[in-house]
């Protein structure tokens, strides 16, 4: 099992340090192919990053902002280039401890290949499926796991960036 851990950074250093820490303290870095995507962050550097995320596979730096959008089309097209087989979109406000991985991929195994586990109050529009899941109308993204073919799924709904309206 090959795991992306996908964190879109802008800004926010408290909250991504929190974030980073409670990731290293779970033991799993070691476990997932951390990839980290800023958005022309003015907070920090990609120096700032290296520390902070000492084991990543990549840290890419956009040089202006390309918002969210497509900063996450971004990590889901470097995922499937990868051989990894799940891709959890974290973001700076995620926070991990250690069970989240293994009890993630065994709920995400049992649902159509997506396991959103943030519910914002703005997904409001849901319905109970058994006693365990609901079937939200959208997903957001932080938060999110993906089997492969899911993201693969999603792709083949875009053409070029472009096509990027409301992604995330």
């Amino acid at each position: 099992m090959k795991v992306t851990i996908g964190v879109p950074t802008f800004n926010r250093k408290e909250l991504l340090e929190i974030m980073a820490k409670s990731l290293y303290d779970s033991d799993l870095a070691g476990v997932c192919n951390i990839r980290i995507y800023d958005d022309c962050s003015t907070a920090y550097d990609k120096d700032y990053l290296r520390k902070l995320f000492p084991t990543a596979v990549s840290i890419k730096v956009n040089l202006s902002n390309i918002k969210a959008d497509k900063n996450i089309y971004q990590m889901y097209t470097d995922f499937l280039e990868s051989g990894d087989d799940y891709f959890f979109n974290a973001d700076s406000d995620i926070i991990f401890n250690s069970e989240w991985l293994n009890k993630g991929i065994e709920m995400v195994n049992r649902t159509e290949g997506i396991l959103s586990l943030f519910n914002a109050n703005s997904h409001k529009s849901y319905s109970m499926i058994g006693n365990e899941f609901y079937l939200k109308e959208s997903i957001g993204s932080a938060g999110t796991l993906f089997i492969r073919d899911r993201v693969f799924e999603l792709f083949q709904h875009f053409n070029s960036l472009d096509d990027i309206g409301n992604f995330d």
